[in-house]
């Protein structure tokens, strides 16, 4: 309706959009209702006759998914390991630098520069596929382009900020739990 050319007549119970006149079946703070003689059955294209009524709500912030908080490019900036319960950070295997970015296509590309070396590294069907796993994280299957096979990894956000994601040394899966000795790494988004 921002992009549209629109009127209201009170008395009439009508709104006139772009020329066109719609019934008002009620109109509240946070419900606009519609009322028509016809209707499109989409499936079949038919014009059916009758009283239809359409109720439309206000909707505020859209709720985000995990992957829509994943989306952008994220820095890797520590690894942690599992020790006698605790997280303590290690800097063994840590790159010089690592980042992963994800897209509404459902991609992610991994970067990694270690000395000399750069390698990327993309997946792909990312999107709609978050499961809730439950307690720390949650699972984000993807597929690894590179070595043609299903990647799950576990995720857990600190905030809208940062995300923490699992090893697969984390994760017993006959036994569908999180398992003591594991490796995480903290991700924070990139502005």
């Amino acid at each position: 309706m921002f992009e549209s050319t629109w009127s209201a007549d009170e008395t009439a119970d009508t709104l006139k959009v772009n020329g066109e006149g719609i019934r008002l079946g009620g109109l509240t703070e946070n419900e606009f209702i519609v009322l028509d003689t016809t209707a499109t059955d989409h499936a079949t294209g038919e014009v059916l006759k009758g009283e239809f009524k359409w109720v439309y709500t206000r909707v505020n912030q859209p709720t985000k998914t995990a992957y829509t908080q994943l989306l952008g490019r994220w820095q890797l900036q520590k690894r942690f390991q599992e020790q006698d319960g605790q997280w303590v950070e290690v800097t063994q295997d840590m790159p010089d630098y690592c980042a992963r970015e994800y897209d509404m296509r459902g991609s992610c590309a991994l970067y990694t520069l270690t000395g000399d070396k750069f390698e990327t590294k993309r997946y792909s069907g990312c999107v709609g596929e978050i499961a809730k796993w439950g307690e720390p994280a949650d699972i984000l299957s993807q597929w690894d382009i590179c070595s043609q096979a299903r990647v799950e990894i576990r995720l857990c956000f600190e905030d809208e900020n940062t995300v923490h994601i699992y090893h697969p040394d984390n994760y017993d899966s006959e036994a569908e739990k999180m398992v003591p000795g594991g490796h995480k790494d903290v991700f924070v988004r990139m502005k």
